[in-house]
């Protein structure tokens, strides 16, 4: 009687399961990416990130805008009690801070936030074309052009960048990169035609860039900031929006235009 055939079925020493290989060879393949992506990232945006990481590990003091004069000269006052300290320091790029927090000079048609030590010129582009306003974003903080003045019932817009590229020549590539790391009750002035305007923060939030209702007119005396984040992309926008606080709000003139209404809130990047 003929038995049944016995059936052998080798087994190769080299064969893996093909789910194991094929997860290893798209893992070998997607790291490398990742760590390009994130080496690139890292050398675009080195010096907001190292502002961060350097205000983050040194918390520096923060002096009262109480102590900052009611009134200011065009061309700036240096020194004194006037809020100002450390010799003579001219009114253009980065006003810096002292130790105790306060700006070493006062300029006129300048922004002040003690807690994260900005100290930067407010320039008024005179279009809402991008490439004027990208332009003016390279000199300072722009307040958007239609929002409201300083002093007036309404809504002052200023934006500045977060991070730009390190090769542009420009002392403002970073000027609110900090701007996340401001809180409730925050203080900050502007000076504007020769005078001081105090404003504290009341809300912190983040949009969309096509959500322009941040531009919009205020029954209130406003400022709004804007920047882009996570820093280094234009994907959202941090908007910190403060009242006025002095002089008193009440007595704030009604507001002398309208912004345009945009496609999107100004970023680049």
């Amino acid at each position: 009687m003929d038995s049944q055939p016995t059936t052998y079925q080798a087994s190769s020493p080299y064969a893996e399961e093909p789910s194991r290989g094929l997860f290893r060879r798209i893992l070998m393949g997607v790291v490398p990416l990742l760590l390009i992506a994130v080496a690139v990232y890292l050398v675009f945006n080195f010096p907001a990130l190292w502002t961060r990481l350097s205000f983050l590990l040194s918390n520096p003091q923060t002096a009262s805008t109480a102590t900052l004069p009611e009134t200011v000269r065009s061309a700036g006052e240096l020194g004194g009690a006037g809020g100002g300290a450390g010799g003579s320091v001219p009114c253009r790029g980065n006003i810096p801070y002292d130790r105790e927090g306060r700006p070493r000079a006062i300029c006129d048609d300048y922004l002040y936030i003690p807690r994260i030590r900005v100290a930067a010129p407010i320039v008024r582009p005179r279009s809402t074309a991008e490439a004027v306003i990208n332009d003016a974003l390279l000199r300072g903080v722009i307040k958007y052009p239609g929002t409201a003045e300083p002093g007036e019932r309404g809504n002052v817009f200023l934006t500045g960048h977060s991070s730009y590229y390190w090769w542009v020549k420009t002392d403002f590539r970073n000027v609110f990169a900090l701007v996340p790391q401001l809180r409730r009750n925050d203080e900050i002035v502007i000076y504007a035609q020769g005078r001081k305007y105090s404003y504290r923060v009341h809300a912190i939030f983040e949009v969309s860039p096509s959500q322009t209702g941040v531009l919009k007119p205020t029954p209130v005396a406003t400022l709004t900031l804007s920047t882009c984040v996570p820093v280094g992309t234009s994907y959202r926008r941090k908007i910190v929006q403060a009242l006025q606080t002095g002089p008193d709000p009440s007595t704030a003139r009604p507001t002398s235009g309208q912004a345009a209404e945009p496609d999107k809130i100004p970023g680049v990047r």
